[in-house]
């Protein structure tokens, strides 16, 4: 990767192998003398004879000669090393993934370097005509040293993960080196040096621009101590098999009823991080009522985790923490949910503006989820949906075009506590500190967490509602907003049959402020739902207009719909919700493959189950193997529970086994229903389960990727190409 451009001071071309490129670095010729006062004599003579010899090799128009054709040049001065292995081909193994074009030109730099200064550096693209596993192997058994070039993408890529392992089994010393300037690494590196310590074992070398020098003796330092070090083979060998080398997978919650939101925030966070061990989290979710300032809840969590990537929303006058209903007067509540997984990947996308037209919604949720799915190459374990009610079944179509259909969704969407449209969502973009983005505040946005679990999870959506005989066909929608607004059911006005299929429970309930009845806590005990779908339970009534006697759902409908009203109460929804959860955890075998290959066995189900697990057909939960849950539960049961909800908050807990959980509760739930569908609808309940079980990732799992290539812009990328 060249770049031709002189230096304005000297008019010099930049020498490629003792500066990094110009975009990155700047010039080197008039920087030659930049911390030499720490740079042992020898070698900095050498690397000024470096850049001397490099801009002789300039044309008259002062291009430089191809660089690879450079690092075939004679060498020109005596070997950094006082010796030379003559059993090995190579000095130096280069190492390195090939997602980002900036590691590419890095590893090549290095190779440069590294030969002019007397060391035989084998870089597959110079030294291979043939890129195989086979002709791989044999160059590292045939180096000294094995250099690895650690970038975001380095543990994803199976070359570079092999060519680590066999270096370690064959007792080559491994170099490992990261860019320091271009990602914000945070705790990565500690995170890997866990994972894979036998890439860590020496200390990880970086290189930065402002010490460019001092970089260059560091690195050169190090592999020579490595070659002086030797060969030395292990006491035990390292396993080629490391997607199930996974750590402890831990789960913590944090709740605060107190009313000053940077109080509430501090209370909670703490309190999550208590329940971590204080270990670093790798996804948090955050969630808060509309009484608290939600930019002060981001303001903490930036400065706080800034490396940590977040997703959250406004949930409806409470929160449902392990076994206690948290809230202060149905008004205050906030809460933390965050998981520490070394082995997983955890990667958020937030849509601060959703777009009002149907195709262009679709399409920025595919778009945007398909980038953020260039970080991995499998499917993920399992995605988290939060955003501003409107819209869901597009989104939802959205996200199966990007994902496809085997997924495990968890949705909700963000609620306020007497559906005023205060609700808010909050998203802190990127991953694990590499490329994050600062924390951020939205209203009619989406947030999307896509997540790489190390462990097994399972998910569920249940409703606690039973069919009525009263049922009718939608004759007439408003097409202004996808058909959220019902105008006829059988001909006639839905305010007039729906007062008769509850016998006047609603008409007595209806009290119209300026043309307009807000009916969902009336109707949440006999709502309005799908006819013939399982598990769509509700299109649950929202609003009743006073002159045309429509009615406004939370869901879509369409003409020839047939619909039907479902009925239950306070106790036997309690009672449903928690039996149906117990069940789909230790009982469920409606399972999902990781490989993205649904199975199904039938089983006795309360109306309205479905679930979905990642775990081997055989094989269930049980309660001591729940590291913790996420849930979401219906704002609208919520309003109508009322009193109840601290006798619901217990039986969801007692279900799970106490084990670290939140519930948000929101206006509207998304889930899977079938083996290939997710779906919208109201007031029900829906589950994520993280295990301590280790993931089993088939080989061959792996997500459809677009035709084109994406390239990424920001911190993190110069350039994103294939692996």
């Amino acid at each position: 990767m060249g770049n031709n451009h002189a230096c304005p001071k000297c008019a010099l071309v930049p020498a490629y192998v003792c500066c990094w490129p110009m975009s990155v670095f700047g010039f080197a010729c008039c920087n030659k003398d930049d911390d030499a006062t720490s740079i042992e004599p020898g070698i900095s003579q050498r690397l000024d004879r470096i850049e001397e010899l490099m801009r002789s090799r300039c044309d008259e128009e002062g291009s430089l000669q191809q660089r690879e054709s450079a690092r075939r040049m004679k060498k020109c001065f005596s070997s950094l090393a006082d010796f030379q292995n003559g059993e090995k081909e190579f000095d130096v193994f280069v190492s390195h993934a090939k997602r980002l074009s900036a590691s590419e030109d890095r590893a090549m730099w290095i190779a440069d370097m590294l030969e002019v200064s007397d060391l035989r550096a084998f870089y597959d693209r110079s030294d291979l005509k043939d890129i195989t596993e086979e002709n791989l192997r044999d160059k590292m058994l045939a180096s000294s040293v094995c250099l690895t070039v650690i970038d975001p993408f380095t543990f994803q890529s199976s070359w570079v993960v092999r060519e680590n392992v066999w270096a370690a089994n064959a007792g080559i010393p491994i170099v490992p080196v990261f860019d320091a300037d271009r990602f914000r690494w945070g705790g990565q590196l500690d995170r890997w040096a866990r994972l894979y310590p036998f890439v860590f074992s020496k200390q990880a070398i970086p290189l930065s621009k402002g010490h460019r020098r001092e970089s260059v003796e560091r690195l050169l330092q190090a592999v020579q101590a490595a070659l002086e070090e030797g060969i030395r083979p292990p006491e035990e060998q390292v396993s080629g098999n490391l997607s199930i080398s996974v750590t402890d997978v831990r789960v913590g919650t944090g709740g605060s009823r107190e009313t000053v939101t940077v109080d509430a925030i501090a209370t909670a966070y703490e309190s999550m991080l208590a329940r971590l061990s204080y270990a670093r989290p790798s996804l948090i979710v955050a969630t808060f009522t509309c009484a608290h300032d939600a930019q002060s809840v981001v303001d903490f969590l930036e400065e706080q985790c800034p490396e940590v990537p977040v997703i959250g929303c406004t949930t409806c006058r409470g929160v449902v923490l392990n076994d206690t209903w948290l809230s202060y007067k149905n008004e205050f509540a906030l809460a933390c949910w965050g998981t520490c997984d070394d082995a997983g990947d955890y990667k958020v996308v937030h849509i601060p503006d959703r777009p009002e037209k149907r195709e262009e919604l679709l399409q920025l949720v595919r778009k945007e989820v398909q980038e953020a799915l260039m970080f991995r190459e499998d499917t993920p374990s399992f995605v988290v949906l939060l955003g501003c009610p409107g819209h869901e079944e597009v989104v939802l179509e959205g996200l199966a075009a990007a994902l496809g259909e085997t997924v495990p969704i968890i949705g909700g969407s963000a609620a306020d506590n007497s559906i005023s449209g205060l609700w808010r969502q909050v998203a802190k973009a990127g991953s694990g500190g590499i490329d994050i983005s600062p924390c951020a505040v939205s209203t009619s946005g989406l947030a999307i967490a896509l997540a790489w679990c190390s462990v097994e999870v399972a998910t569920s959506l249940v409703s606690g509602f039973q069919q009525t005989a009263k049922r009718g066909k939608v004759t007439k929608v408003d097409v202004q907003d996808h058909g959220r607004t019902i105008m006829q059911i059988d001909g006639k006005p839905p305010r007039q049959v729906y007062d008769s299929w509850s016998g006047g429970q609603i008409g007595k309930a209806t009290k119209f402020v300026k043309g307009q009845a807000n009916i969902l806590g009336p109707a949440s005990f006999c709502p309005l739902g799908a006819a013939g779908r399982r598990l769509r339970a509700s299109d649950a009534p929202g609003f009743l207009t006073q002159s045309s006697g429509a009615l406004t759902t939370f869901a879509d409908a369409y003409v020839g719909m047939e619909v039907v009203m479902l009925t239950a109460s306070p106790e036997t929804m309690i009672k449903n919700l928690s039996q149906s959860a117990r069940q789909h955890i230790v009982d469920s075998r409606s399972l999902l493959s990781s490989g993205g290959q649904m199975r199904s066995k039938s089983s006795s189900m309360p109306a309205g189950v479905g679930r979905l697990k990642s775990l081997p057909e055989k094989e269930t939960f049980d309660l001591t193997d729940i590291a913790g849950a996420l849930m979401i539960f219906c704002g609208g049961l919520v309003m109508a529970l009322e009193d109840h909800m601290p006798t619901a908050a217990e039986s969801l807990a007692q279900a799970v086994g106490h084990s670290n959980i939140m519930a948000i509760c929101c206006f509207g739930e998304q889930g899977m229903i079938t083996q290939k569908k997710a779906v919208h609808g109201n007031l029900m309940f829906r589950s994520l389960v993280i295990s301590k079980r280790p993931r089993q990732v088939p080989a061959r799992a792996r997500v459809s990727r677009p035709s084109q290539v994406f390239y990424g812009s920001g911190p993190m990328f110069s350039g994103l190409g294939p692996n």
